[in-house]
Order: C-alpha cells, then sequence, then structure tokens
C-alpha cells in the first residue's frame, strides 16, 4: 500500500508506415500519474518510457512528449523493467495494428525493421535528459528473432490465428524489445587472503536472491583458477569496503562482476612479489597455474597455501581492492518474446498455451541462475499482464489492499513457460562480455500477450490497449465490439 507503484501510464501513439511496412515514423504523447509527490526516482520511470519505445527496430522519425502528473495516488518508483514494459506494449501493439491494416505478416514487419548487425553501435540519441547520447553496443536482432520464431514454431501456429476450437479462440502474438542494463559508472571489489590460503571477496552489490555469491565465486575462481569452494562473497559490505552501488539496473554481473575480475588480477600481482621473494630468484620468471606459482626453468614452486602461512607468519595481510569504472557504452541486452493463447468469449478467461522468452544477455556466467532469472521475470510478467491491478476508487482510496483483490500469479497459473539465453553479441564494453539479464525477461511479456489475445479476438476486431487483461475486461472488450458491430 505504500512502497513504490508503477505501471500506470498512458500514451497516444502514432505510427507511420510505406505501403512495404517500413517505419518512416513514431510519434507520441505519454502521460504518467507519478502519485502524491516524486519519489528519488519517480522522475525515472516517465523518461524511460521515451527512451525505449523505438525499440530495436530503425525509426528514422521519432518525437514523444512526456507529461508527469501529481495526484493523491501513492506515488510511483522504480519497479523491475521501468516503463520499458509499457514502451513495448504500446510499440509492439501498434506494430500489429499497422501490420493487419497493410495486410503484412506481423513477424515480416518486424523484419523489415530491425536494427541490423552492421550498423552496431546504432545511435539512439539523448531520449533522457540527465544523460548524454546512448549507443545501442551490440546485437543481430534478427538471428535471435528467427531462432524464437523457429524454437516456438511460429509458421504452424500462426494458421490457428483466430480460429476456434472447442469454444476457445486461439491466437499467436510476438513482441521484440532491447533492454540496458550495468547503471552507474563504478563499482568496487575487494579481496582479502586468509591464513589458510582461501579467500574472502567483497562486493558492494547487494544480493537480493539472484545468487551473487555464487556468480562472484565464478569470476573470481575463474580468473584465479581456484576451487570455488576455496573462496567466500559477501556482499554490500559497508565495514568491509569504502563505497559500493548496489544492485539496481540489472548491473551486478557486469559491473560488480568486472570489479571481482579487476581486483582478482590486482591480488595475483600482489602475490606474486611474495611468491618471487620466497623462490629467491627475482630475475627467473614464474607462472601462475592452479593455485600456485611455479618457475618457468626450474623445479621452484609455492602454493597460495603457503604464501598464506608466510604472511600470516609475518603478520602481514595480502589485501587488495580495486574499482571497475565502466568508460565505454552501456550494454544492451535484445530479445523477442512469444505467446499462445485461448480465449473464452463467454467467458473472457485467458489460457496461455505456450510462451516462450529468448534474450541474448552476451556471456552468460551462470546458465542455471540465469534461467531462473528468465523463469522468475516471465512470471512477474504475466502476473501484471493478466492479474495485478492497483484499483483506487474516485476519493483515491486504494480498493486492492490485500491479496484477496489483488492478485499474484502463482506456478499453478503459467505451468507453460520457457525462458533462454544466447551469446551471439558479448558486450564489447566491458572484459567479461555480460550484459545484464534481470528484467529483459519481464518487459515485453504483456507486449506478446497483448498481440496474441487481440489475434485471438479478431473476428470481434477487438484491439487490446489495456492492462491487465482480466476476465472481466477481456469479456467488456467483446461486448463492446459486438455493440460497435449492432
Amino acid at each position: 500500500m505504500a512502497t513504490n507503484h508503477a505501471r500506470q501510464n498512458e500514451c497516444e501513439l502514432e505510427i507511420a508506415c510505406d505501403r512495404y511496412g517500413i517505419i518512416t515514423a513514431l510519434r507520441a504523447k505519454i502521460v504518467v500519474d507519478v502519485g502524491a509527490y516524486a519519489r528519488g526516482t519517480g522522475g525515472t520511470a516517465p523518461a524511460r518510457c521515451a527512451q525505449f519505445l523505438p525499440g530495436p527496430y530503425r525509426i528514422a522519425n521519432f518525437a514523444c512528449e512526456v507529461n508527469a502528473y501529481f495526484s493523491n495516488k501513492t506515488p510511483c518508483g522504480t519497479y523491475r523493467g521501468p516503463r520499458r514494459v509499457e514502451a513495448n506494449f504500446f510499440r509492439e501493439r501498434i506494430i500489429d495494428m499497422a501490420a493487419a491494416d497493410l495486410s503484412i505478416d506481423p513477424a515480416e514487419m518486424r523484419r523489415r525493421n530491425f536494427v541490423s548487425p552492421r550498423e552496431m553501435p546504432y545511435d539512439i540519441g539523448r531520449l533522457v535528459t540527465y544523460e548524454p547520447p546512448a549507443q545501442y553496443d551490440s546485437g543481430d536482432y534478427a538471428a535471435l528473432f528467427e531462432t524464437a520464431l523457429q524454437k516456438f514454431g511460429w509458421d504452424e501456429r500462426k494458421i490457428r490465428q483466430g480460429r476456434q476450437a472447442d469454444g476457445w479462440y486461439h491466437g499467436v502474438g510476438l513482441s521484440c524489445f532491447v533492454e540496458s542494463s550495468a547503471g552507474g559508472a563504478k563499482e568496487q571489489a575487494r579481496i582479502r587472503l586468509a591464513s589458510d590460503g582461501s579467500l574472502d571477496v567483497f562486493v558492494g552489490s547487494t544480493n537480493t536472491g539472484q545468487g551473487h555469491e555464487t556468480v562472484f565465486s565464478q569470476v573470481c575462481a575463474d580468473t584465479l583458477g581456484l576451487p570455488i569452494d576455496q573462496i567466500r562473497v559477501t556482499c554490500a559490505s559497508t565495514d568491509e569496503l569504502e563505497e559500493g552501488f548496489g544492485s539496481w539496473h540489472s548491473r551486478s554481473a557486469v559491473m560488480a562482476g568486472n570489479a571481482v575480475r579487476l581486483v582478482s588480477q590486482s591480488f595475483l600481482e600482489r602475490l606474486r612479489g611474495l611468491a618471487v621473494e620466497y623462490l629467491g630468484r627475482p630475475n627467473a620468471q614464474i607462472v601462475w597455474s592452479h593455485g600456485e606459482f611455479q618457475q618457468v626453468d626450474a623445479d621452484g614452486k609455492v602454493t597460495i597455501k603457503t604464501l598464506a602461512s608466510i604472511a600470516a607468519d609475518r603478520g602481514e595481510t595480502i589485501d587488495v581492492t580495486d574499482t571497475f569504472v565502466n568508460t565505454e557504452r552501456k550494454p544492451f541486452s535484445y530479445g523477442t518474446n512469444a505467446a499462445h493463447v485461448a480465449v473464452d468469449p463467454r467467458t473472457g478467461q485467458v489460457k496461455l498455451l505456450d510462451f516462450l522468452a529468448i534474450e541474448d544477455i552476451g556471456t552468460i556466467i551462470n546458465p542455471m541462475i540465469a534461467h531462473g532469472q528468465a523463469e522468475g521475470a516471465i512470471v512477474q510478467g504475466l502476473g501484471g499482464a493478466f492479474l495485478e491491478h492497483l484499483v483506487y476508487d474516485d476519493a483515491g482510496q486504494l480498493l486492492t489492499a490485500s491479496f484477496a483483490d489483488y492478485l499474484m500469479p502463482t506456478a499453478a497459473d503459467f505451468p507453460n513457460i520457457r525462458g533462454m539465453f544466447v551469446n551471439l553479441a558479448p558486450a564489447p564494453g566491458n572484459p567479461l562480455g555480460a550484459k545484464g539479464a534481470g528484467e529483459g525477461g519481464l518487459v515485453a511479456v504483456a507486449a506478446a500477450v497483448g498481440n496474441a489475445v487481440s489475434a485471438a479476438l479478431g473476428a470481434w476486431n477487438v484491439q487490446v490497449r489495456h492492462l491487465p487483461m482480466s476476465p472481466p475486461r477481456v469479456w467488456q472488450m467483446i461486448k463492446d465490439a459486438e455493440r460497435r458491430a449492432g
């Protein structure tokens, strides 16, 4: 009732296309209710909606007017994928409408407008007033799109578009997106060698269930060639780090991950000096391998455990801190979602028969954790598309103030979902080549299911323009369409 509210966003959107479906212009007027006052991130959401409206498409002419209004509602703020959800919903819905007007397959309409790999980095201009001009850093949007169509079975499923089976009308829909990540200019990490040869790693990113300890242990272990069980990770320790900037804007793998990689390299160089002293041959070449330094032209070697013991006996601490500063372009992930739904026009109920989301996040550090991020994001997006709704009365009183009224998705609601990540285009702006993976799985879900529901109800000429697509709202759209038809 009191934390950040989000998603209350309206848009008047116009699209201009030539007869072949090439998008020549997009013009928008965005209206956002920011609530009773502007929270620290209250201005972020309206601006981001404008930034992400063009999406992964080559649109030569784009104009957007953003209007933020105060009301007596709970203030809005940044909630996973702030205003990306709305921007993708608006754009992908109007692309489907334009494709129908031009009698072009919606998949083909998108193919004709993607930014191509040879155009990367692609300049999108200064679409956020408080940030410098931005660029899509890398990607092959068309290749990932084709992969998604093939895995979803688009060509086979689209034959059922709008057809009835056992009283249910079937529809399939697509959506495409780009998603930025790695906000902030820097992140810090620290490594301290324990007397038993194990390592304590401290990072500034906050762990809220994303598996940071595992991911950062992997980065450190891979960089140093050590067993992962020899590394302990502590997140967001204000006692152990001078500064840290937390987890937001899908930044942890990129910013904190590269900070851990950098400090691991610095730690190795700090350890090398102690190894040279121990081996007693300052001019001999030594190499690090599997937790020990070895002399190239002799049998001398020393393990990290021995070096830790020597340092402890001297009262010396091997303790290194380093900071990763991102001076390059922010990484942009991108992806395609596809949905297959069935709608009962008698009740407005929508069944999700299949949902596929594929996203290119560059280097995938831990596939299992990434897969969990994808599934969680998809379900969260489906909850917003079908169930979750902040309803106020005319006096500004919140009516959906309990979980009896505000519906949350459960495991039984959406059993048929698939989330996948690929690495077609590693991020060129950071050594790990990673892109954010926390929010992209959510941001185009509503767009895909909105297109699918509209396609299923094509016989009524229903166009989904509002969320959530609850049964009463879908039923009412059908009845309004029947009334308009006479």
